[in-house]
Formats: C-alpha cells, sequence, structure tokens
C-alpha cells in the first residue's frame, strides 16, 4: 500500500496515474503541509479514483495548540468532511511532548457527529509524525488504539524511516495489526526494499517529489514548485514488489 503526499491538483493527478494506492492531500508541503483548501479537496475527489486522506493543521511550526487554534482546528476538520474527505490525518500534543487526549476525543466525537448527521462512512482517522516528538511511543500508540485511529505515519522518531526502523519494527509488532504503523520520511525506491523487509511494515508514505519550477533570486516569486515524479512513484511500487 502506497500513499503518496501531494500538495497540489497536478500531483494529485500524477500520483494517481502513476500507481499510487492513497492519496494524503495538503499545501505547502515545503513547511511540512498546510491544510488544504476545501476547494482542492472537491478537485481531487473529482479527478482521482483513489482515498483522499486530508491533512489537518492549521499553520506551520509545532503541535500544541491554543484554544482559538483548536477552535480553527475542529472548523476545518467539520468542512473537510463535508467536503469529501475520505480520512482525516491530525495530530495534537501537550507542551510536555504528550498525546493530547482531551482535544483527540473532542475531534473524535466531532467526526463522529458529523459523520452521523451526514448518514455517510466514517472516515479514516490518522495520526501524523507529530507522533514522532511523544516521549513514550508505546503508550501513546496504546492510547491511540484506544481512541479508535486506525493509522499511525511515523519516521519512527527519527529524521528519516531508514534511521528510525528499529523503532518502527517494534511499533508494527506491538500493533499486533490493533492498528497500522506507516513509515514514512526519506523513503524512495532505493530504500524501500530494505525498510519493507526489516520493519515488516505494510503500508509506506512518501512524497516522490521533484524540483518542477524554481524563479530566480531576483524574482518576487522566489518559491520553488515541488511536484510528485511519477516515475519515482512506478519506481517504488516495482521495488516494494520485490520483497
Amino acid at each position: 500500500m502506497l500513499e503518496i503526499c501531494t500538495a497540489h491538483l497536478q500531483s494529485v493527478i500524477s500520483a494517481t496515474k502513476a500507481g499510487a494506492d492513497r492519496i494524503e492531500l495538503c499545501t505547502a508541503l515545503p513547511v511540512g503541509g498546510i491544510t488544504p483548501t476545501t476547494a482542492l479537496i472537491k478537485a481531487a475527489k473529482s479527478y482521482s479514483h483513489l482515498p483522499i486522506m486530508v491533512l489537518i493543521r492549521p499553520r506551520e511550526g509545532d503541535f500544541v495548540y491554543s484554544d482559538n487554534e483548536k477552535q480553527l482546528y475542529l472548523s476545518e476538520i467539520e468542512a473537510c468532511v463535508d467536503a469529501g474527505a475520505d480520512g482525516i490525518v491530525l495530530g495534537a500534543l501537550t507542551i510536555s511532548y504528550a498525546l493530547d487526549i482531551t482535544f483527540l476525543k473532542e475531534i473524535i466525537a466531532l467526526i463522529d457527529r458529523k459523520t452521523t448527521e451526514m448518514n455517510k462512512p466514517r472516515p479514516e482517522i490518522v495520526f501524523h509524525r507529530a507522533f514522532d516528538y511523544v516521549e513514550s511511543p508505546f503508550d501513546a500508540m496504546e492510547i491511540l488504539i484506544a481512541c479508535g485511529f486506525t493509522r499511525i505515519l511515523t519516521s519512527g522518531q527519527k529524521p528519516t524511516a531508514t534511521e528510525g526502523k528499529h523503532l518502527l519494527k517494534r511499533l508494527v509488532e506491538l500493533a499486533e495489526n490493533r492498528i497500522t504503523i506507516m513509515p514514512g520520511g526519506g523513503i524512495n525506491s532505493q530504500n524501500i526494499n530494505e525498510l519493507k523487509s526489516f520493519t515488516g511494515a505494510k503500508e509506506f508514505h512518501l512524497s516522490a517529489k521533484t524540483k518542477t519550477c524554481s524563479t530566480p533570486a531576483t524574482s518576487a516569486f522566489n518559491v520553488d514548485l515541488f511536484s510528485v515524479d511519477p516515475e519515482e512513484v512506478k519506481a517504488v511500487k516495482h521495488a516494494s514488489y520485490m520483497v
């Protein structure tokens, strides 16, 4: 199962055509991603038959949110469910690097209430790489299982999944199929084979990105544009079948 992180519509289209199994949708990928617009969610749903997982992150930076930011967070989740998100990717921590359990339960209650009102299936609820900052990852995993999360995106609390492979392997073992541990962070066609063999993980997350546009330094729009490289998606897919 290959999940490709996309930050604009063309990347959604490219990832879908290249053989991705699932899409994570965000914007502003260079800062780690923030919540996409509802218009982009609807467009992604219309251009791709794949499940669309929507990142909820109202700003760049850490994952400790003020009361005002939490209200914005809940509003963004409600809007994304309305727009047809197949899954919600989220994460919130306390100042002491523990899961913000009270807020997470509030989020889940909102999703359950919203989907009941809309008479539609509950979206998947995924905890993102905020998990890589918790001090007790095994305890945190048990809490997320109890809360009803279906998947954890993590690099094994290291900058890349390759560096964090020992923790990833242990998480997969202890999860015992109660929750999916999905490695992410620096995964590509050169290392997915080894990571799959070593960790026992069955789902992987990557951006497969390539720089498609770089404006001149003198330009007022001095921002690089990154897009999904369809050839890399195909290469990762092929490499993962080799195990």
